[in-house]
């Protein structure tokens, strides 16, 4: 793990203002986007160009509670380069970077050998409740990665939902399930979410539309500034 001082707007500009295009394959960086008041710490994946860690789940790492606070997911929690998410906020300055668009890139393990990835093409987060927008959905990997977050259970345009913050009204999604998430204002609630339990304790993490009801070791969330 190599850790780097300069500070950049992104992992993609630390990547091309560096000429980091091949290894090391993953380092810790401050960036401070255009819209942030401060810099804060992130773990760069890079792969051709910069992709900028938002969540990170590992079974194998110490326990993190991801039931947390809306004030919380605004501000973040956790440990860098383990089970952390960056904050809503600090989703969102990132997304705010000056004359740019940012794809979504999820991957997701359930044990050591099958895995895949899933992007999309546009993600916005919007107004106070960080509504959330999606398109362009490409499955990466020869294993399909389906999509569930924009199937039977359409998340397009739901607001961010905790459990002091739950916007799914009388189907009290995010009060029943743990974990902030965007959640559809139904029974099902979701067909993917990536902020449950690991251990089997809550609600665990899944995927269904790719890995049924299996519970997921791993869990990575970056995003790609695309100038």
């Amino acid at each position: 793990m190599f850790i780097y001082i300069v500070l950049f707007s992104d992992c993609h500009d630390g990547a091309v203002r560096q000429n980091i295009i091949f290894p090391p394959y993953r380092v810790l960086v401050n960036i401070k986007p255009t819209t942030a008041s401060k810099p804060f710490e992130v773990r760069c994946f890079i792969r051709q160009f910069g992709w900028t860690d938002v969540m990170e789940r590992n079974r194998d790492c110490l326990f993190e509670n991801f039931n947390r606070s809306f004030v919380e997911y605004e501000e973040g929690f956790g440990s860098v380069p383990a089970n952390r998410f960056i904050g809503l906020k600090n989703v969102r300055h990132l997304l705010n970077n000056s004359g740019t668009k940012t794809t979504l890139d999820i991957h997701l393990v359930q044990n050591n050998i099958t895995e895949c990835n899933l992007y999309y093409d546009k993600f916005q987060l919007l107004g106070p409740s960080y509504a959330m927008y999606l398109d362009g959905f490409i499955s990466g990997t020869s294993l399909n990665c389906y999509n569930s977050l924009l199937g039977n259970a359409d998340l397009n345009g739901t607001n961010f939902s905790t459990y002091d913050f739950d916007f799914t009204g009388s189907n009290q999604c995010a009060t029943r399930m743990g974990g902030g998430w965007w959640f559809a204002n139904n029974v099902e609630c979701t067909r993917g979410f990536l902020t449950g339990t690991m251990d089997g304790s809550g609600t665990d993490n899944f995927w269904k539309d790719n890995f049924g009801e299996a519970t997921l070791k791993l869990i990575a969330v970056d995003l790609r500034r695309v100038v």
